[in-house]
């Protein structure tokens, strides 16, 4: 599915931490600059995730990355730019998108439904 989305396979670097080192080693990845683009995967609930989200920002910050953080549902204020929030229904998915410099979902923000076929 990468390679069809135009990702090239051979630039692609997967870290899969044990869950105890997860912040310890994605902040380092951050931090080292060598990547524009880091996408981390939280599973369940994240515990000291404010801390780690304020440390991925500064890094991203500071070597003009982005980073892109995928997590269950959550009511926590997270310190973000930008929020999706993605539910599959039964037509398709609906999307949600928040820019709040909190991470507070307001109402009233950008709502859109987007049909899919899925196999």
């Amino acid at each position: 599915g990468l390679a069809r989305a135009g990702i090239v396979l051979e630039r692609l670097f997967v870290v899969r931490p044990p869950p105890r080192e997860l912040a310890r080693i994605v902040v380092k990845t951050a931090s080292s600059g060598a990547f524009d683009v880091l996408v981390v995967e939280l599973r369940g609930p994240a515990r000291g995730s404010d801390k780690l989200l304020r440390k991925l920002a500064l890094a991203a910050e500071q070597h003009g990355s982005s980073i892109v953080v995928l997590a269950p549902p959550h009511s926590d204020p997270w310190p973000v730019a930008l929020r999706l929030e993605i539910e599959r229904t039964r037509d398709g998915l609906e999307a949600r998108v928040t820019k709040d410099r909190f991470g507070r979902v307001q109402p009233g923000l950008a709502k859109t439904h987007v049909p899919i076929s899925i196999p």
